[in-house]
């Protein structure tokens, strides 16, 4: 495992880019992350194509005494139920389960803190190709704070 990048969360996301061919194992760490407004984190992986924004099979479910549950076909999700004054700590993991068809299997949780709102969520894709990059982004507004790093082995 290698520290393949640590990116300032901000504006409309970031890309992690030149992800090697034969990565089977990425961890995206998220520290103090702030979105403008409620909404959620997605990620979006990549060949040398471009990004994929097709045929996720994702679901998250926040946890609070009321709960929800969302899913998605477009990305990767974790819900960010609250604006900019709580900050959100996480892990996503993503491990290629199927090198050949390029399948990837995803599961994350993400806390806010002082709220109590906790997500949790999984999924998986069909790549169709080699992953070569990563893309985390808000769902509505902008990210106006916190750290990504990506850690990546096989």
């Amino acid at each position: 495992m290698q520290v393949t990048a640590t990116q300032t969360l901000s504006g409309g996301g970031v890309t992690f880019s030149g992800i090697k061919p034969s990565t089977t194992l990425v961890y995206l760490s998220l520290a103090a992350a702030k979105m403008s407004t409620s909404g959620s984190i997605r990620v979006r992986l990549g060949t040398a194509s471009g990004l994929v924004s097709v045929n996720y099979d994702c679901v998250t479910q926040w946890l609070t005494a009321t709960q929800g549950i969302h899913n998605s076909t477009v990305d990767f999700m974790m819900e960010y139920v609250s604006g900019a004054q709580h900050p959100g700590n996480g892990h996503l993991i993503f491990t290629s389960v199927d090198q050949k068809n390029y399948l990837w299997a995803y599961s994350g949780g993400f806390g806010l803190r002082l709220t109590g709102y906790n997500s949790v969520a999984a999924g998986r894709l069909s790549l169709g190709g080699q992953l070569t990059q990563l893309q985390v982004f808000p769902s509505t507004g902008t990210f106006t704070g916190g750290t990504a790093n990506l850690i990546t082995g096989g």
